[in-house]
């Protein structure tokens, strides 16, 4: 699982640890806080884009 504010790892979709809200997020790019506000949210890798398989 990976915190708030670090760098995504991979391209694919992610979700909250808390509420499961599923976002795609790019290789490199900055994760956001959980739009839901769940404060001890992070976020877990679920599976690639079709791009990236």
């Amino acid at each position: 699982m990976h915190d708030p504010g670090s760098e995504a790892p991979q391209t694919g979709i992610y979700w909250c640890s808390v509420c499961k809200l599923p976002v795609q997020f790019k290789a490199g790019e900055v994760l956001p806080k959980c739009k839901n506000l769940c404060g001890r949210g992070k976020w877990e890798f679920i599976k690639a884009t079709a791009a990236e398989k």
